[in-house]
């Protein structure tokens, strides 16, 4: 629910956004109705995969030229995974550190600090 959108503009508000309150009233009317759409109404339907048997070079590569921050993961079609942009970045930190390889659970609670 948007109801703390609906407080008054001013000093000490809830408010996100700054603004008129036309401007405000204009953004609370556009929550409302992305609130009332059906998932399936805005998700992505065209969706990039990549193999988990593929290289992190061949990911890496995927995810620059798609200009994508997660990349699902499937064998024989089937989603086994998600590889996010952090996730690279996390093993490229491990590596050159030369720390162990991460466990694939850890994510951005990794400690990358010997």
């Amino acid at each position: 629910s948007f109801d703390f959108l609906q407080q008054e503009a001013g000093e000490g508000s809830l408010l996100p956004i700054e603004g008129s309150k036309e401007t405000i009233e204009s953004y609370l009317g556009a929550a409302k109705k992305i609130c009332a759409k059906k998932v399936g109404d805005l998700m992505t339907t065209d969706i990039t995969t990549l193999e988990s048997s593929e290289s992190m070079r061949m990911a890496a590569s995927l995810m620059s030229s798609e200009k994508l921050h997660r990349l699902p993961i499937v064998d024989n079609g089937k989603l086994v995974g998600m590889l996010t942009s952090s996730d690279i970045m996390f093993d490229l930190v491990r590596v050159a550190q030369n720390l162990p390889p991460g466990d694939d659970n850890q994510g951005e609670n990794a400690s990358l600090i010997p």
